[in-house]
Formats: structure tokens, sequence, C-alpha cells
């Protein structure tokens, strides 16, 4: 593979190459590197041993600025640079592109369009096809666990409202709260990474209360965990709550207590039984042990 800086990137005779990276007013350089971190600019059929890490490697040797905007639009201060757009892909090569991007300079600080409002590469990381992995090595490389983002939302509580659940989801909450994360940050409506995961979510519910959450932070509508817990039908984490003594007698905003939201709700029948006899663990195990399952055991015995 050869490289004219500025120009284009090419392999043998007749093969895809890469236009001007000046061209249609693009900074020297960023046109050619953001297209190497996003798309195939080779043709995977006719030279299956070239790769995109090959490309970017290439490039960024050759003087490509590795903090470059991508520039979909004009003067779009929110565009993706080649760090963030590599996180979003999902390819093999990923982590490894990551790890090269942030030797040669990538900041892990810069703020990039994420669902029409700002995230840093660690947000985009935890929505990554390797939630788990990129996690973890940003961290290791020294991105902050409490950089604000899509609704002023911190890594730790992106990360309880994920849409991955189970054992990924627990290792990068754990991972976050290893790295200094605040526990009990709030995101724009007043929510905590508690509130977010006593909605779907009884490993990362019992992992932030073991921890040390906050049982009784309210939210602006009022709104506490237990009572997203009980409009969400969850009743694991209404035990893991009700085990550390959550204050049931709460209002929010409308005047309601967890228990008028179960009784007015048609909420299932044994979280009103828990909310009623303050949660005796010994007399609804059977009926509520397949939603509680292993990750309570800290917290029971």
């Amino acid at each position: 593979m050869t490289i004219r800086p500025g120009r284009t990137v090419s392999g043998p005779p007749g093969r895809t190459t890469l236009p001007r990276a000046q061209a249609s007013g693009y900074p020297k350089g960023m046109l050619a590197l953001y297209v190497a971190a996003t798309v195939t600019v080779i043709s995977w059929a006719q030279d299956p041993a070239a790769s995109r890490f090959e490309i970017v490697e290439a490039l960024v040797k050759a003087g490509a600025d590795p903090n470059g905007r991508a520039m979909r639009r004009w003067e779009d201060e929110l565009s993706d640079t080649p760090l963030t757009a590599v996180m979003r892909q999902r390819i093999d090569q990923c982590p490894a592109m990551v790890g090269f991007l942030i030797d040669k300079g990538s900041s892990l600080g810069v703020e990039v369009d994420f669902g029409m409002a700002r995230a840093t590469p660690l947000h985009i990381a935890i929505q990554s096809s390797s939630p788990a992995v990129l996690t973890s090595f940003l961290l290791a490389r020294g991105a902050d666990p409490n950089a604000r983002g899509v609704f002023g939302r911190t890594p730790l509580i992106a990360a309880a409202a994920s849409q991955y659940y189970g054992a990924t989801q627990l290792a990068v909450v754990e991972a976050l709260l290893n790295a200094g994360a605040d526990i009990d940050a709030c995101d724009e409506t007043g929510r905590t990474a508690l509130m977010w995961a006593a909605m779907a979510n009884l490993p990362v519910a019992v992992s932030l209360l073991v921890r040390g959450a906050d049982t009784d932070h309210a939210d602006k509508d009022g709104e506490t965990a237990l009572m997203y817990a009980v409009r969400e039908w969850n009743p694991g984490v209404v035990i893991a709550l009700l085990d550390r003594r959550v204050d049931q007698e709460k209002r929010n905003a409308a005047g309601r207590t967890a228990l008028d939201i179960a009784r007015e709700s048609n909420i299932p029948a044994e979280i009103q039984w828990l909310l009623e006899n303050r949660g005796p663990r010994s007399a609804l195990r059977e009926r509520v042990d397949a939603a509680v399952g292993a990750a309570l055991v800290p917290l029971v015995e």
C-alpha cells in the first residue's frame, strides 16, 4: 500500500482509490482517515489481506490528523473524530484501532453528536459492539468516568440504561465504579444509575446497592428507585430495595407512595404483597425466585 499525504490511498493498479483529502474543503488528511476508519476503501474480494487497520495506520504515519473532524455538515463541531467513528462500527479490529489512535494522540475528552446530543468516546464505547472491552480499555487510558453526555448522563448512568443486559452490562458498571464513577450522579431528569437499573436490571441494581447507592433519592418528579421498580414489575429489585430499608413512605410529585402506585396501576399481586408486608423474604421466595436469581445472594444472607 502506498500513501501520498493529502491525495490518495491506493493499492495495486486498478484497485479502489480514495479521493483527495482536501477535496470539498475537508481538512488535509482528515477525509482519508475518517473514511478509512469507517468504510472499506480497498476491495476485500480482490485484496483480502488488506485491512482498515492497515489503512488507518498508514494514513496516520503519513501525517493525517487523529483528532480531525469528519465534518459531515459544514463547520459541524460535533462531527466524529477517527476514534469515535471507529467505535461506532461493528468490526473485529475495533479495539486494536482504538488503541492505535489513542497512542497517536486521539483525544478521549472530545464531544461528538450521539442521538442529537453530546457524547464522549466513553459513552459511545458503552453502546458499542464490544462495550466491556472498550470501556475498560478507555478507562485504563485515562477516560473520565464522570463525563457528561447525552441528556446529562454520566457513563455509569448510560451503562445502567443500556440495551445490554446480564454479564456484559454488569462488567461495564463494575469497571466504571472501580475507576471512580460517582454512584449517585443524576442526569437531566434527576435519575441516578440505580433508578435506571431498577427499571430492568436486577444484577446491576444489586451491584449498585452493594456499593452504597442512595436508595431514597427522588428525581424531578419525586419518583424513587422503588417506584420505578414497582412500575416496571420488577419484584427482584423491589425485594433488594426493601432489604436495604428503603423509605416506603416517600411520595412523588402526585402525592403517591410506591404502594399507592402498585394498587392503582394493576401491578402484579406479589409486588403489592411485598409492599404491604414489608417484604418478608421467606414467605415469598418461591414466587419470585426466578426474578431474583443468584444476584440477590449478597443482600440476603
